[in-house]
Protein backbone atom coordinates (compact mmCIF):
# COMPACT_ATOMS: atom_id res chain seq x y z
CA UNK A 1 0.00 0.00 0.00
CA UNK A 2 1.17 3.67 -0.95
CA UNK A 3 2.60 5.80 2.22
CA UNK A 4 0.13 8.72 0.70
CA UNK A 5 -3.31 8.31 -1.24
CA UNK A 6 -4.75 11.48 -3.05
CA UNK A 7 -6.46 13.36 -0.15
CA UNK A 8 -3.24 13.18 1.93
CA UNK A 9 -1.51 15.84 -1.35
CA UNK A 10 -4.85 17.75 -1.36
CA UNK A 11 -4.66 17.85 2.52
CA UNK A 12 -1.64 19.40 2.43
CA UNK A 13 -1.98 21.33 -0.65
CA UNK A 14 -5.39 21.65 -1.59
CA UNK A 15 -8.18 20.24 -3.75
CA UNK A 16 -7.70 22.54 -6.54
CA UNK A 17 -4.11 23.25 -6.54
CA UNK A 18 -3.20 19.11 -6.86
CA UNK A 19 -6.07 19.34 -9.98
CA UNK A 20 -4.34 21.72 -11.53
CA UNK A 21 -0.56 20.76 -10.97
CA UNK A 22 -1.48 17.08 -12.18
CA UNK A 23 -2.38 18.93 -15.81
CA UNK A 24 0.30 19.34 -17.88
CA UNK A 25 -2.45 20.89 -20.29
CA UNK A 26 -3.46 24.25 -18.77
CA UNK A 27 -6.93 24.22 -20.30
CA UNK A 28 -7.97 20.64 -18.75
CA UNK A 29 -9.11 21.50 -14.74
CA UNK A 30 -9.96 18.09 -13.54
CA UNK A 31 -7.27 15.89 -11.73
CA UNK A 32 -5.05 13.73 -13.89
CA UNK A 33 -5.62 10.66 -11.42
CA UNK A 34 -2.60 8.54 -13.57
CA UNK A 35 -0.36 11.37 -12.87
CA UNK A 36 -1.24 11.83 -9.36
CA UNK A 37 -0.78 7.45 -9.26
CA UNK A 38 2.73 8.24 -10.61
CA UNK A 39 4.22 11.12 -8.15
CA UNK A 40 3.00 8.60 -5.17
CA UNK A 41 4.61 5.78 -6.39
CA UNK A 42 7.56 7.95 -7.22
CA UNK A 43 7.28 9.16 -3.68
CA UNK A 44 7.00 5.78 -2.44
CA UNK A 45 10.21 4.80 -4.21
CA UNK A 46 12.07 7.94 -3.19
CA UNK A 47 11.25 7.65 0.30
CA UNK A 48 12.33 3.25 0.30
CA UNK A 49 15.31 3.98 -1.51
CA UNK A 50 16.65 6.98 0.92
CA UNK A 51 15.85 4.59 4.03
CA UNK A 52 17.08 1.13 2.55
CA UNK A 53 19.77 -0.16 4.28
CA UNK A 54 19.11 1.33 7.24
CA UNK A 55 17.90 -0.36 10.50
CA UNK A 56 13.91 -0.39 9.40
CA UNK A 57 12.06 -2.70 7.24
CA UNK A 58 10.57 -1.42 4.00
CA UNK A 59 7.65 -0.67 3.50
CA UNK A 60 8.09 1.51 7.12
CA UNK A 61 5.11 0.54 9.38
CA UNK A 62 4.04 1.87 12.60
CA UNK A 63 1.12 4.14 13.91
CA UNK A 64 3.39 6.89 14.36
CA UNK A 65 5.64 6.08 11.52
CA UNK A 66 2.95 6.04 9.34
CA UNK A 67 1.65 9.69 10.14
CA UNK A 68 5.60 10.93 9.97
CA UNK A 69 5.94 9.33 6.35
CA UNK A 70 2.35 10.00 5.38
CA UNK A 71 3.35 13.20 5.37
CA UNK A 72 6.96 13.10 3.71
CA UNK A 73 4.57 11.54 0.74
CA UNK A 74 2.67 13.76 0.35
CA UNK A 75 5.07 17.08 0.33
CA UNK A 76 7.40 14.93 -2.00
CA UNK A 77 3.83 13.92 -4.31
CA UNK A 78 3.22 17.68 -4.50
CA UNK A 79 7.01 18.66 -5.18
CA UNK A 80 6.58 16.06 -7.98
CA UNK A 81 3.27 17.16 -9.56
CA UNK A 82 3.84 20.84 -9.96
CA UNK A 83 7.78 20.78 -10.64
CA UNK A 84 6.86 20.89 -14.65
CA UNK A 85 5.29 24.42 -13.81
CA UNK A 86 8.97 26.02 -12.45
CA UNK A 87 9.41 25.06 -8.76
CA UNK A 88 8.40 27.46 -6.02
CA UNK A 89 10.84 28.17 -3.17
CA UNK A 90 7.83 27.01 -0.68
CA UNK A 91 8.01 23.68 -2.50
CA UNK A 92 12.06 23.52 -2.86
CA UNK A 93 11.75 23.77 1.12
CA UNK A 94 8.96 21.57 1.19
CA UNK A 95 11.12 18.87 -0.48
CA UNK A 96 14.10 20.19 1.93
CA UNK A 97 12.64 19.72 4.89
CA UNK A 98 11.06 16.15 4.12
CA UNK A 99 15.56 15.33 3.44
CA UNK A 100 16.38 17.28 6.52
CA UNK A 101 14.14 15.13 8.37
CA UNK A 102 14.84 11.82 6.60
CA UNK A 103 18.23 12.35 7.53
CA UNK A 104 17.41 13.16 11.04
CA UNK A 105 15.93 9.39 11.01
CA UNK A 106 18.64 8.33 9.41
CA UNK A 107 20.93 9.64 11.95
CA UNK A 108 19.10 8.37 14.91
CA UNK A 109 18.67 11.99 16.37
CA UNK A 110 14.77 11.55 15.92
CA UNK A 111 12.83 8.50 16.73
CA UNK A 112 10.14 6.28 16.06
CA UNK A 113 7.63 3.21 16.09
CA UNK A 114 9.17 2.22 12.80
CA UNK A 115 9.64 -1.99 12.54
CA UNK A 116 12.99 -2.20 12.67
CA UNK A 117 14.76 -4.68 10.40
CA UNK A 118 16.77 -8.25 12.50
CA UNK A 119 19.70 -6.24 13.63
CA UNK A 120 22.95 -7.42 12.18
CA UNK A 121 26.51 -8.86 13.63
CA UNK A 122 28.98 -5.86 14.28
CA UNK A 123 31.69 -8.08 14.31
CA UNK A 124 32.63 -11.22 12.35
CA UNK A 125 30.95 -14.30 13.02
CA UNK A 126 32.05 -17.92 12.87
CA UNK A 127 29.07 -20.06 10.89
CA UNK A 128 28.94 -23.91 11.51
CA UNK A 129 32.03 -23.75 14.22
CA UNK A 130 31.19 -26.61 16.85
Amino acid sequence: MAYAQQSDIEDVFGTDNVATWSQLDNDVTTADTDRIARAIAWADAYINNRMRGLRWRIPIVGTEASVIVTDWSANLCGWWLQRPRGSTEEMVEAKARVDREIDMYSAGTRQWDAGETDPQPTAPVIVGAN
